[in-house]
């Protein structure tokens, strides 16, 4: 049961559930899909998005996708291993220390790792949101919506490229 009742406006439970502030939902999908559908692989930011809803605890996040343990590349194996740390962390992110980021260097350039730290912390912030609000788990139709938004994104991100 969502701690707050849905916003009088279109969307997922999660839209509804930050639509109680317009500017903010507005601002913060438009970040989200210029930071998800450019830069580092799609696929590799959306396993991270998987391993950070299930450490912060955001049922509807969790609810849009399982990680995929077994079908992970080392730099999609290396970026989930840093949310991890960042997640494990969340209290004390100067314990997250050189050795994690000499390792990301070994893989990713230096906009690599800016790219992925953000990326990090954005899901972070809305995992958190979603598990302190207790926004339920998606329906069936919120998580095709979900695929569907995610295929077209990154098909228009293949053909800008």
């Amino acid at each position: 049961m969502s701690r707050i009742a849905p916003a009088p406006i279109e969307g997922n439970a999660f839209h509804q559930a930050m639509g109680h502030c317009p500017d903010i939902v507005e601002k913060w999908y438009a970040l989200d899909g210029v930071m998800r559908f450019s830069g580092l692989d799609p696929e590799l930011k959306e396993e991270v998005r998987r391993v950070i809803a299930d450490d912060v605890g955001c049922t509807f996040c969790s609810s849009l996708g399982r990680p995929d343990v077994n079908g992970r590349d080392e730099r999609t194996a290396l970026a989930v291993a840093f949310a991890e740390t960042v997640c494990a962390n969340i209290g004390d992110l100067q314990a997250v220390d050189d050795e994690v980021f000499d390792v990301l260097k070994q893989e990713f350039t230096e906009p690599e790792i800016v790219e992925l730290v953000v990326w990090t912390l954005f899901m972070v912030a809305g995992s958190a949101f979603g598990a302190l609000i207790k926004v339920p788990a998606a329906s069936p139709s919120e998580f095709n919506a979900y695929q569907r938004w995610r295929a077209d994104g990154e098909a228009a991100a293949a053909k800008d490229s």
